[in-house]
């Protein structure tokens, strides 16, 4: 009976009808191949320790063998920063044996994917730690041990000048990209890019301890980290070139006519502006809440019409502009 269920079920599943039969031999080889899949998938649920679960499972072949193997993502569920990389390699028994479990690489806590494609193991993780932590990386089984054939990274730290970090290791050609992008003031994205070769490149043995070590290039007597955030600009550099926001108002300004002209803008989007009242003969402070709509300030005062001023970058410095004799520089303008 359950023979003819299993037939049945793999009639369904190739759009046949009973009446329409599969040759028999095939029939058999499909049924047995279900069953050994079955078994094999229930050894792989008896290893999981308890209180872990599987967070993802991908199967495919990952040594000279044509036996399934399989790549599972665990996690223990009374934990939060638990999640451990298993590779199984299926042996003839139908059984399965463990040759590696390993932190290394995933991310303890958040996102991993594990795929299987022509071979390799295909490491995808997001780890969401300031901004965006994207990291990939391609292993395979060669003689007993697991070797890293290619490892990329994208960085975004999420902020409104677009910076981002793109890292690229092919450990097969020994090449590399390490690259550092930011978005200008004209809205352009500004790119600085170290490329290279390493010479006599050996895909590194991975999966042991202090793996993070062999992702690093040196170029130039400098050392760079393939999933890291290499500032291939300063940051004076960027605020010389980068859009103007509430970020960089933040702090005091001064007239440089007349150092006593003040405006403290605070992070919560209030101001102050100390200014000279021609009437009364005195500095009085002014109050009120600032917006900032491309290269234009408004000052939205309390008990007064609002104001505009300009914002312009002038050789790389930035200056709060308005006609009669008003031009602010920032204290300590990087």
């Amino acid at each position: 009976m359950r023979l003819f269920i299993a037939l049945d079920y793999i009639h369904k599943l190739c759009g046949l009808s009973i009446k329409k039969e599969l040759p028999i031999k095939f029939q058999m080889l499909v049924f047995l191949g279900f069953i050994n899949f079955t078994v094999y998938a229930q050894n792989i649920n008896n290893m999981i320790p308890q209180n872990f679960k599987i967070e993802d499972i991908e199967y495919g072949h990952l040594n000279s063998d044509t036996l399934t193997d399989c790549a599972i993502i665990i996690r223990n569920t009374e934990e939060m920063d638990s999640q451990e990389l298993w590779i199984l390699l299926k042996n003839t028994t139908s059984s399965s044996i463990i040759p590696f479990k390993t932190t290394n690489f995933i991310t303890a806590r958040y996102t991993n994917d594990v795929s299987i494609e022509n071979g390799k193991l295909i490491l995808e993780t997001d780890h969401p730690w300031h901004g965006l932590n994207f990291c990939k990386y391609e292993f395979k089984y060669s003689n007993g041990v697991w070797v890293c054939l290619k490892a990329s990274s994208t960085h975004d730290n999420g902020d409104n000048i677009g910076q981002r970090w793109d890292n690229e290791m092919d450990f097969i050609t020994g090449k590399y990209k390490i690259a550092h992008t930011f978005t200008d003031f004209e809205d352009k994205a500004q790119t600085r890019q170290v490329l290279g070769k390493k010479l006599n490149s050996i895909p590194p043995v991975v999966f042991r301890k202090n793996d993070a070590t062999i992702l690093t290039v040196q170029h130039l007597k400098k050392k760079y980290s393939l999933f890291d955030r290499n500032n291939l600009w300063t940051q004076t550099e960027i605020n010389g070139l980068r859009a103007f926001d509430s970020e960089l108002i933040i702090g005091n300004w001064t007239n440089k006519y007349n150092s006593k002209i003040q405006i403290q803008f605070e992070s919560n989007g209030h101001f102050g502006f100390t200014d000279y009242n021609s009437e009364t003969k005195q500095f009085e402070i002014l109050r009120g809440t600032f917006e900032i709509k491309r290269q234009t300030l408004l000052l939205n005062y309390t008990d007064k019409k609002a104001q505009k001023f300009s914002v312009v970058n002038q050789k790389k410095t930035w200056h709060i502009k308005k006609s009669g004799n008003f031009d602010f520089l920032q204290e300590n303008q990087n």
